[in-house]
């Protein structure tokens, strides 16, 4: 195809500004062939700090693919967890008192104060719903009483105290008069929060050693090799009961 004399002096008076292909095609509205152009520009020099330009302008395409595929991945995280969450629902309904004792006493063999280093119930956690369910399960396995909870915030220097001992406190249902002095790390002095939703470690503090002694042997025993055997045994049986049901149309064709 013979391309019009204006169209190619323009078109390397675009090249010498140091504009790329792309801007050149867009400008002059033309489907011209990238082969096409680079014979048309092959003496045409270009200015100083182009490849700059081409540099500045290739991590930006790359940053924007790099959020492209982000989406693209939340998006399919996000449909894989909705799809594992109706897939678990009907678990929630199986759980009765002695089952959120044996899931209390796991929370707290984790993330809990041990005897005796400590002679009283301490639980701490900077995820609100891990302390939220260890609460529930506390207290409904549990006769509490509410008078010996206490609360203690564990923050950074840069930290509103008191706007978050206002949120561990409605979240934990603990009044703020039951509240330590919040407890501020020094090592964070200086150093500026980065992650926004970060609202501190919030540690539960329960007068009660027995309870603690029950949760913390409770989790250790359910660790041991015979319970552990036991546990096997209920499970392979479950399923071979699963496994054994006749079908409606086998129980048809016996009778």
């Amino acid at each position: 195809m013979r391309w019009n004399e204006s169209i190619i002096n323009e078109a390397r008076e675009l090249r010498r500004l140091g504009k790329t292909y792309f801007e050149i095609k867009s400008q002059l509205g033309n489907k011209i062939p990238k082969s096409t152009l680079s014979y048309w520009f092959k003496d045409v020099e270009l200015p100083n700090g182009y490849y700059g330009k081409i540099d500045r302008l290739n991590k930006l395409n790359l940053s924007k693919a790099l959020r492209r595929a982000q989406a693209v991945n939340r998006s399919k995280l996000e449909k894989r967890l909705k799809r594992l969450k109706n897939k678990n629902k009907y678990v929630i309904k199986k759980i009765d008192k002695d089952v959120g004792k044996i899931m209390l006493a796991m929370l707290y063999l984790c993330e809990g104060a041990k005897y005796p280093g400590t002679q009283q119930l301490k639980f701490g956690s900077s995820h609100s719903r891990m302390i939220r369910l260890f609460l529930s399960l506390l207290r409904n396995c549990f006769k509490i009483d509410e008078k010996k909870f206490r609360g203690v915030l564990q923050c950074r220097a840069d930290q509103n105290t008191r706007k978050l001992m206002n949120y561990w406190s409605r979240l934990s249902k603990i009044p703020l008069n039951k509240f330590y002095f919040a407890r501020i790390d020094k090592r964070t002095i200086g150093n500026p929060t980065k992650k926004k939703n970060y609202k501190g470690v919030f540690v539960i503090n329960y007068f009660d050693v027995d309870i603690q002694l029950e949760l913390q042997f409770l989790g250790e025993y359910l660790g041991e090799q015979g319970p552990v055997a036991q546990l096997v045994e209920c499970l392979r049986g479950t399923q071979k009961v699963r496994g054994s049901t006749p079908l409606r149309s086998t129980e048809s064709r016996k009778n």
